[in-house]
């Protein structure tokens, strides 16, 4: 980290400990002095309010779900990159590392956790086997067993399979869920992040500035997380000014923020096991097709996309709709969607009306309780052919996003050797006839910032509040 240090620091005691306090007060100067390339344009300090609906991923970041709970793991804890308009950057990394007859080797930067321990290589070894350990239980530990990790005094090696790709292991190093903790064990002060956890409890945390972050004290001194339960008070909060950044993509606080950092979401149906195997394959495609001519992404309050970052095969379906007697008919159809969601109520209704073509008997939507991917009704339960719910994205490439359907949805997942060497193509190939899924809307939705704060993205979805600052 290079930092603008002054020319010359007066003093007015010219004795030793004169020269004892110059040289204290050059190193207050140098600890709390903004980078030279920012020098005289930004000042330390201040306050960012973040209005957030939940705060999971302060303490453990190996199981994260939703955009929110990246953003908060990303606060508090440290990886070794970070990726910045697409593109991996150090962060504990001292460089881009290098490549040499199959060993990506990586040097650390000076960094110590929030309870004063230095960084060690160890540490991040002992945190990347973490992930390795957890197997099934994370979307990400197929990916890390195909690895193995090993610390010098002042490196990490990383040896893989055969033809794996540095920009994929880098994407993957970068995932807020790789995140650094002391021994590889989470708990209060294991963390490197930017800013510290300070005070805990209720509906609110306060963080503040770390200087032991390997990139230097964050510009602003402290984070506060207020949490609302309904997504409606959030956006009040915003809208009236009380916050600075929110992740609710509504028309009225896009009207008072403006974006940064999206993140990905995806409506989609899952299909009950009796619609779900091979013989299955003509109704999941003919009920895609029709609910595409249904334009049922008007029912969402977000930019819908169609490309990008998802394989052709989790695209929403191009096929044309069936015409009559394409597809087996259904002797009923019954759509369920999360109570209280007026988004996929109205996507329910709309899709009920759109498969009628291929029901014969009564088709009707229904609300249930709780529902969602961790969350759907029983599969031994016949009253339901239909679930409607949404899926937040922590792929960040193509590769992943192939094996995180299979994780999610049930479907085969790639290897963690094919998703380290970028061979996913086969496997997006098959998830139309595997995955007991229909997809339906691709959305973005990002996180949204007032005016006279300035912020970038970090990974994608998580916006780089290490880096904020309070314009002039």
């Amino acid at each position: 980290m290079r930092l603008a240090v002054p020319t010359a620091v007066r003093c007015a005691l010219p004795t030793r400990f004169g020269l004892l306090v110059a040289m204290l007060a050059c190193v207050l100067v140098v600890m709390s002095t903004p980078r030279s390339d920012a020098a005289g344009r930004r000042s330390y300090g201040g306050t960012l309010t973040v209005a957030v609906t939940e705060l999971t991923g302060l303490v453990d970041p190996a199981r994260l779900e939703t955009p929110t709970q990246r953003l908060l793991a990303s606060l508090t804890h440290c990886r070794l990159f970070r990726t910045r308009g697409g593109v991996a950057v150090p962060e504990l990394a001292s460089s881009l590392g290098s490549t040499k007859r199959g060993v990506f080797t990586i040097g650390i930067r000076p960094a110590r956790f929030h309870g004063g321990a230095r960084v060690k290589p160890s540490d991040v070894v002992a945190s990347l086997r973490r992930l390795k350990a957890l197997g099934k239980r994370s979307s990400l530990g197929d990916a890390f067993d195909a690895l193995t990790f090993e610390a010098s005094k002042r490196r990490i090696m990383v040896r893989g399979p055969a033809g794996v790709e540095a920009d994929e292991l880098r994407a993957l190093l970068a995932r807020a869920e790789a995140a650094i903790i002391q021994k590889g064990m989470p708990g209060k002060g294991r963390a490197c992040g930017a800013f510290k956890a300070d005070a805990q409890g209720g509906s609110r945390r306060v963080l503040k500035a770390f200087n032991g972050h390997p990139e230097g004290r964050p510009w602003v001194g402290k984070v506060e997380l207020v949490q609302k339960t309904k997504t409606d008070d959030a956006r009040d909060m915003f809208v009236f000014g009380d916050a600075d950044l929110t992740a609710v993509d509504h028309a009225s606080t896009r009207r008072v923020g403006q974006p940064v950092s999206a993140a990905f979401s995806s409506y989609v149906a899952v299909t009950h096991p009796s619609l779900s195997d091979a013989s299955a394959r003509e109704v999941r495609r003919g009920m895609a097709a029709l609910a595409k001519s249904a334009r049922l992404g008007r029912f969402v309050d977000a930019k819908t996309v169609t490309g990008g970052l998802w394989p052709d095969a989790i695209a929403p379906n191009t096929s044309p709709p069936p015409g009559p007697g394409d597809v087996p008919p259904l002797a009923g159809l019954t759509i369920v969607y999360p109570e209280g969601d007026t988004e996929l109520e109205g996507m329910a209704l709309a899709l009920r009306d759109a498969l009628r073509p291929m029901v014969t008997g009564t088709s009707r939507a229904l609300p249930v309780k709780g529902l969602g991917i961790g969350g759907l009704p029983s599969r031994s339960d016949r009253t339901w052919d239909l679930a409607l719910t949404r899926h937040d994205w922590a792929a960040t490439t193509p590769s992943m996003a192939v094996h995180e359907v299979g994780v999610a949805f049930g479907g085969q997942t790639l290897s963690g050797a094919d998703l380290v060497r970028r061979r996913y193509k086969r496997a997006a190939a098959g998830l139309v006839d595997q995955v007991a899924f229909i997809p339906l809307v691709h959305v973005t939705r990002p996180w949204l910032v007032r005016p006279g704060v300035d912020i970038h993205e970090a990974t994608p979805g998580v916006p780089n509040v290490a880096d904020a600052w309070r314009q002039p």
